[in-house]
């Protein structure tokens, strides 16, 4: 691992452990065993960190879940891939799913975090999301409601199976597929 990502994962760590508001350079510095030059010819600054790992992380969210991602599928089809590969991804990197959503509701701007390169994340959701408006399959509603519905109940049901309270049989995950999409249909 590079210098660059010895920082990364010491900001994830560290962010993890206490938040935003106890993030510091220095405690940064330390759990990443580096110096202030180091970190300084990767990052302009902390708010710059961890802007560059919280785009990271959207991207690498991003590659999981187009890979294999087929727009010549139905809409349901696409849908139910969509969902799966996130939950997927929210439960194995259940840190990271953390870290993202602490930034996205208490750190960043709204502007900020629209205008960021996700590598196709949001752009494939959204048209998935129009192209079941238009077809009238979706609901007419606006497509932030929708997206919040489905990160909301999707995040839950990962924080929920890493607790280790229960587990999530194949029909358990076809089921919670079921009643994402019995959410938004029309």
């Amino acid at each position: 691992m590079s210098k660059r990502d010895d920082i990364l994962q010491a900001t994830l760590k560290l962010v993890i452990e206490g938040g935003f508001q106890s993030l510091t350079i220095k405690t940064i510095l330390k759990e990443a065993k580096a110096g202030y030059g180091t970190l300084y010819n990767h990052f302009e600054n902390k708010d710059d960190l961890i802007l560059v790992l919280y785009t990271d992380l959207r991207k690498k969210i991003s590659h999981v879940v187009l890979k294999s991602f087929d727009e010549n599928k139905d809409t349901h089809s696409k849908f139910n891939h969509f969902v799966s590969k996130y939950l997927d991804y929210c439960i194995d990197n259940i840190d990271e799913m953390n870290f993202i959503e602490q930034f996205s509701y208490f750190y960043a701007d709204v502007a900020v975090i629209v205008g960021l390169d996700d590598d196709g994340f949001y752009k494939a959701l959204y048209e998935l999301i129009d192209e079941g408006q238009n077809a009238n399959i979706i609901k007419k509603c606006k497509k932030e409601i929708i997206i919040q519905q489905l990160n909301g109940s999707i995040t839950s049901l990962a924080k929920g199976l890493r607790t280790g309270k229960y587990e999530m049989t194949k029909k358990d995950k076809e089921d919670f597929l079921q009643i994402s999409w019995d959410a938004i249909k029309v």
